[in-house]
């Protein structure tokens, strides 16, 4: 109990004491024991810990002990249940007593006509209750609820026996003004088993009461959570679709994306494949310009040393007619060549108009249409020699290094 559980008068001075109808100066020494309670040495002193936590030991073994001389039948009908200690036998009642009172509940609904109704086990092992304990929730939650959680209830017990003692404590000490912190221990511990068992029921009722008090707060917490939960799931359920959709949105932005990259790629593609043919098709061409410029200019360097091949090819076609128009039989032909050719036989068939002097060169020139010097048969001086005659006689002469007669053919029809 502490100073704030109290409403305190101070300025009771100003009242008469007829408006009470008591004498206040009777009554200022239980106000003196009243502050002597609420300001006693053993409330929130922790330098008492230690010696408090050994008056509490033997606070809670001396219940034990007035308990078992009082109730020896819950201990000795029940060995299973191993109580060793004032915890264990009050946790053991708090579960027993809602056990019983369910036994009797179904006693009610199917009674034994043939037996008379048993003793309630309650009697029996619980008897120690100066009153029955009182909870909120049905007795079959109450059970369950208390068998699953017996380290939370242990908690609750010795809250209750640190509560109780310090009572004890404050009151005894506010009563005796020797008792001090050195000696409380000696001197408040209650003296008869009576005292013990009284408050006995003391704590187990709070136990009680501050039991079904946690579940109450924590049902309203579970539904504040599960309230909480149905609306986060709500928030969740509305997210997850937000997010389907944008997912939808992402995938057919995806393949749009995809398509447009795989249309560009074709194109690049097609386009690189382009370019490439086009190189090709200008390589090739360019090679081809260059194979063409080298034989142009080829061509012209031979041009350029056999002057009168250039013309060759222009007069190809022109001397082939001509050479065909020309009656080579009737051409009265001096050819000048030695005494070791081969070829007066095949010049005489196609030329038969003709004549092949080789050292006798005492001949009327001017009766000749032409006169066809083999150069590679005579000497320089031969060569000038028949170029002089032919001048004096006026008479063509033909400067010949072929001996095939269709190169003479050719040779004659370009200077006819």
């Amino acid at each position: 109990m502490r100073e704030e559980d109290f409403e305190l008068i101070d300025d009771y001075e100003e009242y008469d004491d007829d408006d009470f109808g008591f004498d206040f100066d009777d009554f200022d020494p239980q106000l003196t024991i009243m502050n002597e309670y609420l300001n006693s040495f053993i409330w929130d002193n922790k330098d008492l810990d230690n010696r408090f936590n050994r008056y509490m030991k033997q606070f809670k073994q001396q219940m034990f002990e007035a308990i078992k001389k009082a109730n020896l039948m819950m201990i000795s009908l029940f060995p299973d249940l191993k109580i060793s200690s004032i915890e264990d036998y009050i946790y053991d009642t708090l579960w027993m007593f809602a056990e019983n009172k369910i036994m009797q509940k179904e006693e009610e609904i199917e009674p034994n006509v043939n037996q008379e109704k048993s003793e309630s086990v309650f009697e029996k092992i619980a008897y120690n209750l100066v009153q029955p304990l009182e909870y909120a929730m049905d007795d079959e939650t109450f059970l369950h609820l208390v068998k699953k959680n017996r380290v939370a209830i242990t908690k609750l017990i010795n809250t209750e026996f640190n509560r109780v003692c310090k009572e004890i404590i404050a009151l005894k000490s506010s009563f005796d003004e020797d008792i001090t912190e050195y000696n409380f221990v000696k001197y408040t511990l209650p003296e008869h088993e009576e005292e013990y068992m009284m408050y006995y029921n003391q704590i187990i009722s709070r136990v009680c009461e501050n039991f079904d008090a946690l579940i109450m707060i924590k049902r309203k917490s579970d539904a504040t959570a599960t309230n909480e939960i149905k609306k986060l799931k709500t928030e969740l359920l509305e997210k997850e679709k937000k997010l389907s959709m944008m997912e939808k949105e992402i995938e057919e932005k995806t393949r749009s994306l995809n398509k447009l990259r795989e249309m560009q790629e074709k194109a690049v593609e097609e386009k690189n494949r382009a370019v490439k043919h086009a190189v090709v098709a200008y390589t090739k061409e360019n090679a081809d310009l260059n194979k063409k410029i080298r034989l142009m200019e080829r061509e012209i360097e031979i041009l350029k040393k056999e002057p009168e091949k250039k013309q060759e090819p222009i007069m190809k076609e022109g001397k082939q007619e001509k050479t065909k128009e020309i009656d080579y039989a009737s051409l009265r032909l001096l050819f000048v060549s030695s005494d070791s050719s081969t070829f007066a036989n095949d010049f005489k068939e196609t030329f038969p108009n003709s004549k092949m002097i080789y050292d006798n060169f005492k001949v009327d020139f001017s009766k000749y249409d032409f006169v066809i010097v083999i150069t590679t048969h005579i000497d320089h001086m031969t060569y000038n020699t028949m170029k002089d005659k032919c001048k004096n006689a006026g008479t063509k002469f033909l400067h010949c290094t072929n001996t095939n007669v269709e190169k003479v053919k050719e040779l004659i029809a370009k200077n006819m």
